[in-house]
Protein backbone atom coordinates (compact mmCIF):
# COMPACT_ATOMS: atom_id res chain seq x y z
CA UNK A 1 0.00 0.00 0.00
CA UNK A 2 1.69 3.21 -1.16
CA UNK A 3 -0.60 5.79 0.51
CA UNK A 4 1.56 8.20 2.54
CA UNK A 5 1.40 8.25 6.32
CA UNK A 6 -0.57 11.17 7.76
CA UNK A 7 1.01 14.18 9.39
CA UNK A 8 -1.61 14.99 12.02
CA UNK A 9 0.05 18.25 13.03
CA UNK A 10 -0.13 19.72 9.54
CA UNK A 11 -3.29 18.16 8.18
CA UNK A 12 -5.69 16.74 10.80
CA UNK A 13 -7.96 15.26 8.09
CA UNK A 14 -5.18 13.42 6.30
CA UNK A 15 -5.77 10.17 8.15
CA UNK A 16 -9.44 10.14 7.12
CA UNK A 17 -8.52 11.00 3.54
CA UNK A 18 -5.99 8.15 3.48
CA UNK A 19 -8.77 5.83 4.61
CA UNK A 20 -11.12 6.98 1.86
CA UNK A 21 -8.45 6.25 -0.76
CA UNK A 22 -7.88 2.82 0.76
CA UNK A 23 -11.58 1.95 0.79
CA UNK A 24 -11.99 3.12 -2.81
CA UNK A 25 -9.36 0.54 -3.69
CA UNK A 26 -11.01 -2.13 -1.56
CA UNK A 27 -14.37 -1.42 -3.19
CA UNK A 28 -12.81 -1.87 -6.63
CA UNK A 29 -11.23 -5.17 -5.61
CA UNK A 30 -14.50 -6.31 -4.03
CA UNK A 31 -16.40 -5.40 -7.18
CA UNK A 32 -14.10 -7.54 -9.31
CA UNK A 33 -14.40 -10.45 -6.87
CA UNK A 34 -18.18 -10.14 -6.90
CA UNK A 35 -18.26 -10.05 -10.69
CA UNK A 36 -16.08 -13.14 -10.93
CA UNK A 37 -18.36 -14.94 -8.50
CA UNK A 38 -21.50 -13.99 -10.46
CA UNK A 39 -19.81 -15.01 -13.70
CA UNK A 40 -19.04 -18.38 -12.13
CA UNK A 41 -22.76 -18.81 -11.47
CA UNK A 42 -23.85 -17.76 -14.96
CA UNK A 43 -21.24 -17.90 -17.72
CA UNK A 44 -18.03 -19.62 -16.55
CA UNK A 45 -17.08 -22.58 -18.78
CA UNK A 46 -16.89 -25.92 -17.00
CA UNK A 47 -13.12 -26.05 -17.45
CA UNK A 48 -12.51 -22.58 -16.04
CA UNK A 49 -12.85 -23.36 -12.34
CA UNK A 50 -9.12 -23.55 -11.61
CA UNK A 51 -8.41 -20.14 -13.15
CA UNK A 52 -11.43 -18.65 -11.41
CA UNK A 53 -10.35 -19.91 -7.99
CA UNK A 54 -6.79 -18.66 -8.42
CA UNK A 55 -8.04 -15.21 -9.38
CA UNK A 56 -10.57 -14.78 -6.55
CA UNK A 57 -8.12 -16.04 -3.93
CA UNK A 58 -5.40 -13.67 -5.17
CA UNK A 59 -7.80 -10.72 -5.09
CA UNK A 60 -9.00 -11.70 -1.63
CA UNK A 61 -5.45 -11.90 -0.29
CA UNK A 62 -4.52 -8.53 -1.81
CA UNK A 63 -7.59 -6.88 -0.28
CA UNK A 64 -6.93 -8.54 3.07
CA UNK A 65 -3.32 -7.39 3.15
CA UNK A 66 -4.46 -3.82 2.42
CA UNK A 67 -7.07 -3.61 5.18
CA UNK A 68 -4.85 -5.32 7.76
CA UNK A 69 -1.81 -3.15 7.08
CA UNK A 70 -0.70 -1.76 10.49
CA UNK A 71 -1.02 1.80 9.20
CA UNK A 72 -4.78 1.37 8.85
CA UNK A 73 -5.27 1.20 12.62
CA UNK A 74 -3.09 4.29 13.00
CA UNK A 75 -5.28 6.15 10.52
CA UNK A 76 -8.46 4.97 12.19
CA UNK A 77 -7.24 6.11 15.60
CA UNK A 78 -6.06 9.44 14.22
CA UNK A 79 -9.33 10.03 12.37
CA UNK A 80 -11.27 9.20 15.54
CA UNK A 81 -9.17 11.69 17.52
CA UNK A 82 -10.07 14.38 14.95
CA UNK A 83 -13.68 13.28 14.50
CA UNK A 84 -14.94 16.80 15.25
CA UNK A 85 -13.59 17.80 11.84
CA UNK A 86 -15.93 15.35 10.06
CA UNK A 87 -19.55 16.00 9.14
CA UNK A 88 -22.28 13.54 10.15
CA UNK A 89 -22.05 11.47 6.98
CA UNK A 90 -18.27 11.26 7.21
CA UNK A 91 -18.64 10.13 10.82
CA UNK A 92 -20.95 7.35 9.64
CA UNK A 93 -18.41 6.40 7.00
CA UNK A 94 -15.67 6.26 9.63
CA UNK A 95 -17.91 4.06 11.81
CA UNK A 96 -18.30 1.59 8.94
CA UNK A 97 -14.57 1.72 8.19
CA UNK A 98 -13.83 0.75 11.79
CA UNK A 99 -16.28 -2.13 11.58
CA UNK A 100 -14.73 -3.43 8.34
CA UNK A 101 -11.26 -3.26 9.87
CA UNK A 102 -12.42 -4.95 13.09
CA UNK A 103 -13.90 -7.88 11.17
CA UNK A 104 -10.71 -8.35 9.12
CA UNK A 105 -7.77 -7.39 11.31
CA UNK A 106 -7.41 -10.66 13.21
CA UNK A 107 -7.82 -13.02 10.26
CA UNK A 108 -4.54 -14.40 8.91
CA UNK A 109 -4.22 -13.77 5.20
CA UNK A 110 -3.93 -17.52 4.59
CA UNK A 111 -7.30 -18.11 6.28
CA UNK A 112 -8.89 -15.28 4.28
CA UNK A 113 -7.72 -16.99 1.10
CA UNK A 114 -8.98 -20.40 2.22
CA UNK A 115 -12.40 -18.94 3.02
CA UNK A 116 -12.65 -17.43 -0.44
CA UNK A 117 -11.45 -20.66 -2.08
CA UNK A 118 -14.07 -22.65 -0.15
CA UNK A 119 -16.78 -20.21 -1.19
CA UNK A 120 -16.25 -21.02 -4.87
CA UNK A 121 -15.53 -24.69 -4.31
CA UNK A 122 -18.69 -25.17 -2.25
CA UNK A 123 -20.89 -23.57 -4.86
CA UNK A 124 -19.57 -25.99 -7.48
CA UNK A 125 -19.68 -29.11 -5.31
CA UNK A 126 -23.28 -28.55 -4.33
CA UNK A 127 -24.22 -27.88 -7.96
CA UNK A 128 -22.58 -31.13 -9.05
CA UNK A 129 -23.96 -33.36 -6.29
CA UNK A 130 -27.32 -31.85 -5.34
CA UNK A 131 -29.52 -33.74 -7.78
CA UNK A 132 -27.95 -37.07 -6.85
CA UNK A 133 -28.44 -36.30 -3.18
CA UNK A 134 -25.51 -38.47 -2.05
CA UNK A 135 -24.49 -36.78 1.19
CA UNK A 136 -21.43 -39.01 1.64
CA UNK A 137 -19.83 -37.38 -1.42
CA UNK A 138 -19.94 -33.89 0.09
CA UNK A 139 -19.21 -34.64 3.75
CA UNK A 140 -15.39 -34.18 3.42
CA UNK A 141 -15.82 -30.73 1.93
CA UNK A 142 -18.63 -29.82 4.33
CA UNK A 143 -16.42 -30.71 7.30
CA UNK A 144 -13.65 -28.51 5.88
CA UNK A 145 -16.06 -25.61 5.36
CA UNK A 146 -17.44 -25.95 8.89
CA UNK A 147 -13.92 -25.99 10.34
CA UNK A 148 -13.04 -22.81 8.43
CA UNK A 149 -16.18 -21.12 9.74
CA UNK A 150 -15.35 -22.10 13.30
CA UNK A 151 -11.82 -20.73 12.88
CA UNK A 152 -13.16 -17.47 11.50
CA UNK A 153 -15.82 -17.28 14.20
CA UNK A 154 -13.31 -17.81 17.01
CA UNK A 155 -11.16 -14.94 15.73
CA UNK A 156 -14.19 -12.68 15.29
CA UNK A 157 -15.45 -13.59 18.76
CA UNK A 158 -12.20 -12.40 20.27
CA UNK A 159 -12.19 -9.22 18.17
CA UNK A 160 -15.80 -8.24 18.84
CA UNK A 161 -16.35 -9.59 22.32
CA UNK A 162 -19.26 -11.72 21.11
CA UNK A 163 -20.70 -14.22 23.58
CA UNK A 164 -20.00 -17.20 21.31
CA UNK A 165 -18.52 -18.20 17.99
CA UNK A 166 -22.01 -18.40 16.52
CA UNK A 167 -22.86 -14.91 17.79
CA UNK A 168 -19.72 -13.65 16.05
CA UNK A 169 -20.83 -15.21 12.76
CA UNK A 170 -24.37 -13.83 13.12
CA UNK A 171 -22.86 -10.36 13.48
CA UNK A 172 -21.47 -10.61 9.94
CA UNK A 173 -24.97 -10.44 8.47
CA UNK A 174 -27.31 -8.72 10.95
CA UNK A 175 -25.25 -6.52 13.28
CA UNK A 176 -26.66 -6.21 16.76
CA UNK A 177 -28.60 -9.48 16.75
CA UNK A 178 -27.42 -12.33 18.99
CA UNK A 179 -28.33 -15.93 19.68
CA UNK A 180 -30.29 -14.76 22.72
CA UNK A 181 -32.30 -12.37 20.55
CA UNK A 182 -33.08 -15.02 17.95
CA UNK A 183 -33.94 -17.63 20.57
CA UNK A 184 -36.48 -15.23 22.06
CA UNK A 185 -37.92 -14.19 18.68
CA UNK A 186 -38.15 -17.71 17.27
CA UNK A 187 -39.49 -18.98 20.59
CA UNK A 188 -42.39 -16.60 19.98
CA UNK A 189 -42.84 -17.17 16.25
CA UNK A 190 -42.53 -20.97 16.06
CA UNK A 191 -45.61 -21.80 18.18
CA UNK A 192 -47.55 -19.00 16.48
CA UNK A 193 -46.79 -20.42 13.04
CA UNK A 194 -47.40 -24.05 14.05
CA UNK A 195 -50.83 -23.02 15.36
CA UNK A 196 -51.59 -20.87 12.30
CA UNK A 197 -50.61 -23.49 9.69
CA UNK A 198 -53.40 -26.04 10.36
CA UNK A 199 -55.94 -23.23 10.76
CA UNK A 200 -55.12 -21.86 7.32
CA UNK A 201 -55.00 -25.30 5.71
CA UNK A 202 -58.43 -26.16 7.16
CA UNK A 203 -59.86 -22.87 5.90
CA UNK A 204 -58.47 -23.40 2.41
CA UNK A 205 -59.66 -27.03 2.30
CA UNK A 206 -63.24 -25.79 2.64
CA UNK A 207 -62.86 -23.38 -0.28
CA UNK A 208 -63.06 -23.97 -4.01
CA UNK A 209 -59.82 -25.76 -4.95
CA UNK A 210 -57.24 -24.16 -7.18
CA UNK A 211 -57.26 -25.20 -10.84
CA UNK A 212 -53.97 -26.86 -11.82
CA UNK A 213 -51.91 -24.45 -13.92
CA UNK A 214 -50.81 -26.72 -16.72
CA UNK A 215 -47.78 -26.21 -18.92
CA UNK A 216 -45.63 -26.52 -20.75
CA UNK A 217 -44.61 -22.86 -20.79
CA UNK A 218 -42.23 -21.40 -23.34
CA UNK A 219 -39.15 -20.43 -21.31
CA UNK A 220 -38.38 -17.61 -23.75
CA UNK A 221 -41.78 -16.13 -22.92
CA UNK A 222 -41.09 -16.62 -19.22
CA UNK A 223 -38.06 -14.42 -19.74
CA UNK A 224 -40.22 -11.81 -21.50
CA UNK A 225 -42.57 -11.72 -18.51
CA UNK A 226 -39.70 -11.42 -16.03
CA UNK A 227 -38.13 -8.58 -18.00
CA UNK A 228 -41.47 -6.79 -18.20
CA UNK A 229 -41.88 -6.96 -14.42
CA UNK A 230 -38.24 -5.94 -13.91
CA UNK A 231 -38.81 -2.80 -15.98
CA UNK A 232 -41.97 -1.97 -14.03
CA UNK A 233 -40.09 -2.43 -10.76
CA UNK A 234 -37.53 0.14 -11.94
CA UNK A 235 -34.54 -2.16 -12.54
CA UNK A 236 -32.05 -0.33 -14.78
CA UNK A 237 -30.76 -2.78 -17.39
CA UNK A 238 -28.11 -0.27 -18.47
CA UNK A 239 -26.55 -0.90 -15.06
CA UNK A 240 -27.56 -4.50 -14.59
CA UNK A 241 -28.01 -7.82 -16.35
CA UNK A 242 -30.70 -10.49 -15.96
CA UNK A 243 -29.72 -14.14 -16.44
CA UNK A 244 -31.73 -17.36 -16.47
CA UNK A 245 -29.74 -20.28 -15.11
CA UNK A 246 -30.59 -23.86 -14.07
CA UNK A 247 -29.32 -23.64 -10.48
CA UNK A 248 -29.88 -21.48 -7.40
CA UNK A 249 -31.21 -17.93 -8.08
CA UNK A 250 -28.81 -15.17 -7.07
CA UNK A 251 -28.11 -11.46 -7.27
CA UNK A 252 -25.28 -9.13 -6.41
CA UNK A 253 -22.84 -6.62 -7.75
CA UNK A 254 -21.95 -2.96 -7.53
CA UNK A 255 -24.09 0.13 -7.91
CA UNK A 256 -23.50 0.24 -11.67
CA UNK A 257 -23.13 -3.48 -12.39
CA UNK A 258 -25.78 -5.70 -10.80
CA UNK A 259 -26.19 -9.31 -11.91
CA UNK A 260 -29.50 -11.06 -11.14
CA UNK A 261 -30.40 -14.62 -12.10
CA UNK A 262 -33.55 -16.73 -11.96
CA UNK A 263 -34.40 -20.25 -13.09
CA UNK A 264 -36.43 -21.18 -16.18
CA UNK A 265 -39.11 -23.82 -15.65
CA UNK A 266 -41.27 -25.15 -18.52
CA UNK A 267 -43.69 -26.66 -16.01
CA UNK A 268 -44.46 -23.45 -14.12
CA UNK A 269 -44.14 -19.83 -15.20
CA UNK A 270 -44.71 -18.70 -11.60
CA UNK A 271 -41.55 -20.13 -10.07
CA UNK A 272 -39.13 -18.31 -12.42
CA UNK A 273 -41.17 -15.13 -12.08
CA UNK A 274 -41.03 -15.10 -8.28
CA UNK A 275 -37.39 -16.19 -8.21
CA UNK A 276 -36.56 -13.21 -10.37
CA UNK A 277 -38.77 -10.81 -8.40
CA UNK A 278 -36.92 -11.82 -5.23
CA UNK A 279 -33.51 -11.25 -6.80
CA UNK A 280 -34.62 -7.98 -8.37
CA UNK A 281 -35.49 -6.71 -4.90
CA UNK A 282 -31.81 -7.19 -4.03
CA UNK A 283 -30.77 -5.64 -7.32
CA UNK A 284 -32.88 -2.51 -6.85
CA UNK A 285 -31.29 -1.98 -3.46
CA UNK A 286 -27.78 -2.28 -4.89
CA UNK A 287 -28.57 0.06 -7.79
CA UNK A 288 -30.02 2.81 -5.61
CA UNK A 289 -27.60 3.16 -2.72
CA UNK A 290 -26.34 6.78 -2.31
CA UNK A 291 -24.20 7.73 -5.29
CA UNK A 292 -22.32 10.34 -3.26
CA UNK A 293 -20.92 7.51 -1.18
CA UNK A 294 -20.42 4.92 -3.91
CA UNK A 295 -17.31 2.83 -3.24
CA UNK A 296 -17.15 3.91 0.41
CA UNK A 297 -18.49 1.84 3.33
CA UNK A 298 -21.23 4.40 4.05
CA UNK A 299 -22.55 3.91 0.54
CA UNK A 300 -22.94 0.17 0.85
CA UNK A 301 -26.21 -1.51 1.70
CA UNK A 302 -26.95 -2.31 5.33
CA UNK A 303 -26.91 -5.81 6.84
CA UNK A 304 -28.59 -8.72 5.14
CA UNK A 305 -31.68 -8.28 7.32
CA UNK A 306 -32.46 -5.04 5.49
CA UNK A 307 -31.31 -6.50 2.17
CA UNK A 308 -33.68 -9.45 2.54
CA UNK A 309 -36.52 -7.10 3.44
CA UNK A 310 -36.12 -5.62 -0.02
CA UNK A 311 -36.40 -8.98 -1.77
CA UNK A 312 -39.23 -10.31 0.39
CA UNK A 313 -41.34 -7.17 0.17
CA UNK A 314 -41.56 -7.80 -3.58
CA UNK A 315 -41.72 -11.59 -3.58
CA UNK A 316 -44.12 -12.15 -0.68
CA UNK A 317 -45.85 -8.99 0.49
CA UNK A 318 -46.52 -7.55 -2.96
CA UNK A 319 -46.16 -10.70 -5.07
CA UNK A 320 -48.75 -12.72 -3.15
CA UNK A 321 -51.25 -9.85 -2.94
CA UNK A 322 -54.61 -9.92 -4.79
CA UNK A 323 -53.64 -6.67 -6.52
CA UNK A 324 -50.45 -8.09 -8.00
CA UNK A 325 -52.25 -11.28 -9.02
CA UNK A 326 -54.80 -9.21 -10.97
CA UNK A 327 -52.03 -7.44 -12.81
CA UNK A 328 -49.93 -10.53 -13.50
CA UNK A 329 -52.93 -12.54 -14.71
CA UNK A 330 -53.49 -10.13 -17.58
CA UNK A 331 -49.83 -10.04 -18.56
CA UNK A 332 -49.45 -13.83 -18.36
CA UNK A 333 -52.52 -14.45 -20.51
CA UNK A 334 -51.22 -11.97 -23.09
CA UNK A 335 -47.60 -13.18 -23.17
CA UNK A 336 -48.40 -16.91 -23.20
CA UNK A 337 -51.31 -16.52 -25.64
CA UNK A 338 -53.90 -17.91 -23.23
CA UNK A 339 -56.51 -15.15 -23.17
CA UNK A 340 -59.47 -16.01 -20.99
CA UNK A 341 -57.85 -19.20 -19.67
CA UNK A 342 -59.40 -19.86 -16.24
CA UNK A 343 -56.15 -21.41 -15.06
CA UNK A 344 -54.50 -18.01 -15.53
CA UNK A 345 -57.36 -15.95 -14.12
CA UNK A 346 -56.62 -13.51 -11.32
CA UNK A 347 -58.77 -15.52 -8.91
CA UNK A 348 -56.98 -18.77 -9.69
CA UNK A 349 -53.52 -17.22 -9.55
CA UNK A 350 -54.40 -15.75 -6.18
CA UNK A 351 -55.45 -19.17 -4.91
CA UNK A 352 -52.25 -20.71 -6.28
CA UNK A 353 -49.98 -18.00 -4.88
CA UNK A 354 -51.66 -18.02 -1.48
CA UNK A 355 -52.06 -21.79 -1.25
CA UNK A 356 -50.60 -23.07 2.00
CA UNK A 357 -49.08 -26.55 2.17
CA UNK A 358 -46.27 -27.91 4.33
CA UNK A 359 -43.79 -27.69 1.44
CA UNK A 360 -40.33 -29.03 2.20
CA UNK A 361 -38.24 -26.90 -0.21
CA UNK A 362 -37.62 -23.36 1.00
CA UNK A 363 -37.60 -21.72 -2.43
CA UNK A 364 -40.42 -23.56 -4.17
CA UNK A 365 -43.96 -22.54 -5.02
CA UNK A 366 -45.14 -24.99 -2.35
CA UNK A 367 -43.51 -22.90 0.37
CA UNK A 368 -45.95 -20.22 1.48
CA UNK A 369 -45.67 -17.11 3.60
CA UNK A 370 -47.06 -19.16 6.49
CA UNK A 371 -44.38 -21.86 6.32
CA UNK A 372 -41.40 -19.80 5.15
CA UNK A 373 -40.24 -18.80 8.61
CA UNK A 374 -40.47 -22.39 9.84
CA UNK A 375 -37.83 -23.19 7.23
CA UNK A 376 -35.63 -20.40 8.58
CA UNK A 377 -36.09 -21.43 12.21
CA UNK A 378 -35.17 -25.01 11.34
CA UNK A 379 -31.96 -23.95 9.60
CA UNK A 380 -31.08 -21.63 12.47
CA UNK A 381 -31.36 -24.48 14.97
CA UNK A 382 -29.29 -26.87 12.85
CA UNK A 383 -26.47 -24.49 11.99
CA UNK A 384 -26.22 -23.36 15.62
CA UNK A 385 -25.84 -27.00 16.64
CA UNK A 386 -23.15 -27.59 14.01
CA UNK A 387 -21.14 -24.49 14.92
CA UNK A 388 -21.38 -25.37 18.61
CA UNK A 389 -20.15 -28.94 17.94
CA UNK A 390 -23.44 -30.53 18.98
CA UNK A 391 -24.14 -31.91 15.48
CA UNK A 392 -21.55 -33.43 13.14
CA UNK A 393 -21.90 -32.96 9.36
CA UNK A 394 -22.20 -36.71 8.75
CA UNK A 395 -25.34 -36.71 10.90
CA UNK A 396 -26.99 -33.68 9.28
CA UNK A 397 -29.40 -35.61 6.98
CA UNK A 398 -30.89 -37.54 9.90
CA UNK A 399 -31.19 -34.40 12.05
CA UNK A 400 -32.68 -32.45 9.13
CA UNK A 401 -35.28 -35.12 8.42
CA UNK A 402 -36.27 -35.40 12.06
CA UNK A 403 -36.70 -31.64 12.43
CA UNK A 404 -38.54 -31.45 9.11
CA UNK A 405 -41.06 -33.94 10.41
CA UNK A 406 -41.51 -31.84 13.54
CA UNK A 407 -41.94 -28.60 11.59
CA UNK A 408 -43.95 -29.81 8.60
CA UNK A 409 -45.30 -33.23 9.52
CA UNK A 410 -43.28 -35.10 6.89
CA UNK A 411 -39.76 -35.97 5.83
CA UNK A 412 -38.06 -35.11 2.52
CA UNK A 413 -37.94 -37.94 -0.01
CA UNK A 414 -34.17 -37.50 -0.44
CA UNK A 415 -31.28 -35.17 0.44
CA UNK A 416 -31.85 -33.06 -2.66
CA UNK A 417 -35.21 -32.14 -1.16
CA UNK A 418 -33.63 -32.02 2.29
CA UNK A 419 -30.27 -30.85 3.56
CA UNK A 420 -28.72 -30.23 0.11
CA UNK A 421 -31.40 -27.87 -1.18
CA UNK A 422 -29.71 -24.61 -0.06
CA UNK A 423 -26.38 -23.27 -1.24
CA UNK A 424 -25.60 -21.14 1.82
CA UNK A 425 -23.66 -23.55 4.04
CA UNK A 426 -21.70 -24.87 1.08
CA UNK A 427 -20.41 -21.43 0.10
CA UNK A 428 -19.70 -20.25 3.63
CA UNK A 429 -22.78 -18.23 4.57
CA UNK A 430 -23.03 -19.47 8.16
CA UNK A 431 -25.18 -17.19 10.29
CA UNK A 432 -27.02 -15.83 7.24
CA UNK A 433 -30.34 -17.70 7.47
CA UNK A 434 -31.79 -15.75 10.43
CA UNK A 435 -31.50 -12.58 8.32
CA UNK A 436 -34.38 -13.88 6.20
CA UNK A 437 -36.65 -13.85 9.26
CA UNK A 438 -35.74 -10.28 10.13
CA UNK A 439 -36.07 -9.36 6.46
CA UNK A 440 -39.58 -10.80 6.22
CA UNK A 441 -40.65 -8.99 9.37
CA UNK A 442 -39.15 -5.77 8.02
CA UNK A 443 -40.79 -6.24 4.62
CA UNK A 444 -44.29 -6.34 6.14
CA UNK A 445 -43.60 -3.39 8.41
CA UNK A 446 -42.13 -1.29 5.59
CA UNK A 447 -45.02 -2.07 3.26
CA UNK A 448 -47.51 -0.98 5.90
CA UNK A 449 -45.61 2.30 6.15
CA UNK A 450 -45.53 2.72 2.36
CA UNK A 451 -49.31 2.23 2.16
CA UNK A 452 -49.83 4.78 4.89
CA UNK A 453 -47.63 7.28 3.03
CA UNK A 454 -49.43 6.55 -0.28
CA UNK A 455 -52.93 5.10 0.26
CA UNK A 456 -53.32 4.52 -3.48
CA UNK A 457 -50.32 2.24 -3.77
CA UNK A 458 -52.36 -0.99 -3.96
CA UNK A 459 -54.48 0.35 -6.81
CA UNK A 460 -51.29 1.27 -8.67
CA UNK A 461 -49.89 -2.23 -8.17
CA UNK A 462 -53.11 -3.68 -9.61
CA UNK A 463 -52.55 -1.52 -12.71
CA UNK A 464 -48.97 -2.75 -13.04
CA UNK A 465 -47.52 0.55 -11.84
CA UNK A 466 -44.80 -0.62 -9.45
CA UNK A 467 -42.78 2.59 -9.56
CA UNK A 468 -44.46 4.34 -6.59
CA UNK A 469 -43.43 1.55 -4.24
CA UNK A 470 -39.93 1.41 -5.69
CA UNK A 471 -39.57 5.19 -5.27
CA UNK A 472 -40.75 5.03 -1.65
CA UNK A 473 -38.26 2.26 -0.93
CA UNK A 474 -35.46 4.20 -2.60
CA UNK A 475 -36.25 7.30 -0.53
CA UNK A 476 -36.64 5.46 2.77
CA UNK A 477 -34.30 2.46 2.47
CA UNK A 478 -31.98 2.27 -0.55
CA UNK A 479 -30.70 5.85 -0.44
CA UNK A 480 -29.74 5.59 3.22
CA UNK A 481 -26.88 3.20 2.45
CA UNK A 482 -25.07 2.57 5.72
CA UNK A 483 -25.29 6.18 6.85
CA UNK A 484 -27.61 5.01 9.63
CA UNK A 485 -28.05 1.68 11.40
CA UNK A 486 -30.74 -0.87 10.59
CA UNK A 487 -32.52 0.00 13.83
CA UNK A 488 -32.49 3.71 12.97
CA UNK A 489 -33.69 3.00 9.44
CA UNK A 490 -36.73 1.04 10.59
CA UNK A 491 -37.60 3.72 13.14
CA UNK A 492 -37.30 6.52 10.58
CA UNK A 493 -39.16 4.67 7.83
CA UNK A 494 -42.02 3.16 9.84
CA UNK A 495 -42.20 5.10 13.11
CA UNK A 496 -41.35 1.97 15.15
CA UNK A 497 -38.49 -0.41 15.70
CA UNK A 498 -38.69 -3.85 14.06
CA UNK A 499 -41.57 -5.76 15.66
CA UNK A 500 -43.05 -9.20 14.93
CA UNK A 501 -46.58 -7.91 15.63
CA UNK A 502 -46.80 -6.55 12.09
CA UNK A 503 -45.95 -9.92 10.57
CA UNK A 504 -48.46 -11.75 12.74
CA UNK A 505 -51.20 -9.27 11.83
CA UNK A 506 -50.32 -9.59 8.13
CA UNK A 507 -50.51 -13.38 8.11
CA UNK A 508 -53.78 -13.47 10.03
CA UNK A 509 -55.32 -10.87 7.73
CA UNK A 510 -54.19 -12.44 4.46
CA UNK A 511 -54.74 -16.10 5.32
CA UNK A 512 -57.55 -16.10 7.91
CA UNK A 513 -59.35 -12.91 6.90
CA UNK A 514 -58.89 -11.30 10.29
CA UNK A 515 -58.81 -7.52 10.56
CA UNK A 516 -55.24 -6.31 10.23
CA UNK A 517 -53.95 -4.50 13.29
CA UNK A 518 -51.87 -2.63 14.24
CA UNK A 519 -50.55 -0.09 11.74
CA UNK A 520 -47.31 1.84 12.22
CA UNK A 521 -47.60 4.97 14.31
CA UNK A 522 -46.34 7.19 11.51
CA UNK A 523 -44.52 7.04 8.22
CA UNK A 524 -42.54 9.62 6.25
CA UNK A 525 -43.85 10.82 2.93
CA UNK A 526 -41.82 9.87 -0.14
Amino acid sequence: MDTPMPDAGKAPRTAYENLTRLFNQLAALGGVQNRLFRDMQTTLPSGGAEDHDREVVALSEIAHEKITDPRVKTWLDEAQKNIALLDDEEKANLRMMRRAHLLSAGLPVELAGKLKQAESEGERIRGQEKDGGDWSKVVPFFEKQLDLQRQQGAILQQATGAASIYDALLNNYSPGWTTADYDKLFGELEPFLKKLLPQVMAKQAAETPVLPINGPFDVAKEEVLSRDVAKRMGFDETRGVLYFIPDHPCAGGTVNDVRAAGRPDPDSFLRPLYDMIHELGHGLYDQNTPKKWAFQPAGSSLGMDIHESQSLIWEFVVGKSPEFNKFIAGRAQEIFGRDGDPELSAANLQKENQRVTPGLVRISMETSEVTYLLHIIMRYKLEKQMINGELEPKDLPEAWNKMSEDMFGKKPKDNAEGCMQDVHWFCGLWGYFPSYALGYMGAVQLFDAAKKADPGILNKIEQGDLKPLKDWLTDNVHSKGSLITAQELMKQATGEHLDAKFLKAHLKARYLGEEKKPAPAKAPKP
